[in-house]
């Protein structure tokens, strides 16, 4: 690299021999700006449409970040933010610390206040709040239809295999897909009448039931959405009771319930029954 020497040439110098010394600092001026700004020599001219911008920013040495000047980008020596890391302070005197241990400081440069939001703009130029962090520290999602969030701008209202639905959304339209509440882990029908969703939408309910003379009624704790479509009845025997053949029949089914009818006089025992329905 040619040496930048602002002596040369120098005032003794034979006036004749300047122009070597001119074009000497002319190339160390191209060399030197050349290492991080786009300078590329065509022949002996630096003519590229974009000679000038930078190839990259590189720092030096580090600086005191408690004396910065606003709009000023610098690596900290430590005084105010961590050492050798990327800072910036802005022309409300506000610093901030961009980076941390090698990665982007997330916490620091890109944190959301309460209440403020990342916001965007639609297809009408108006903002809308994407997320937001609330003053109890909650992320909320913005408030939108559950088709405006999409995992590719170029799906359509038809796409639904790559809309995010919200929670509002998942509880109005898929709800029936899940367990009810009072189907947790290990929870027996023999507690109550309890029922299970499945995935293709069918509902199977079951529980126990004292036996109440030769009819005994069913009432679901929920009733199905659509109606009953298939009743399963084991009659319990009573103690005592060995040889007697049950003989128990349902009768008028619905999404509310069902009827048992049994004609096994002498058994006092219970029913387990299961419906399924939709």
């Amino acid at each position: 690299m040619s040496t930048y020497d602002i002596s040369k040439p120098e005032g003794s110098s034979d006036p004749k021999l300047g122009d070597d010394s001119i074009r000497t600092l002319a190339s160390a001026n191209q060399e030197i700006n050349n290492v991080d700004h786009y300078w590329p020599k065509t022949g002996n001219q630096v003519t590229h449409a974009d000679r000038g911008k930078h190839r990259q920013v590189r720092f030096a040495e580090k600086q005191d970040d408690s004396t910065l000047d606003n709009n000023t980008l610098a690596v900290s020596d430590g005084t105010v933010k961590d050492e050798n890391e990327l800072v910036y302070q802005n022309t409300d005197n506000d610093q901030v610390q961009i980076t941390k241990a090698g990665k982007v400081n997330i916490k620091e440069a890109n944190a959301l206040n309460n209440n403020d939001a990342l916001q965007s703009e639609d297809s009408g130029d108006t903002a809308r709040d994407l997320i937001k962090l609330t003053d109890s520290d909650v992320t909320e999602i913005g408030e939108t239809d559950a088709h405006d969030v999409r995992l590719s701008d170029a799906c359509t209202d038809e796409d639904d295999d790559k809309h995010v639905a919200d929670k509002k959304y998942v509880d109005d339209n898929v709800g029936i897909a899940t367990m009810k509440a009072d189907n947790v882990a290990g929870a027996t029908f023999g507690s109550g009448n309890e029922s299970a969703t499945l995935a293709n939408g069918m509902i199977i309910k079951g529980g126990t039931i004292a036996r109440s003379g030769a009819t005994t009624t069913v009432t679901y704790k929920d009733a199905f959405p659509g109606a009953t479509v298939s009743v399963s009845i084991t009659s319990i025997a009573a103690a005592g009771i060995i040889n007697q053949v049950p003989n128990c029949l349902t009768q008028a089914p619905t999404k509310t319930g069902f009827v048992i009818n049994s004609q096994d006089p002498d058994n006092t025992g219970p029913f387990y029954w299961m419906a399924i329905g939709y």
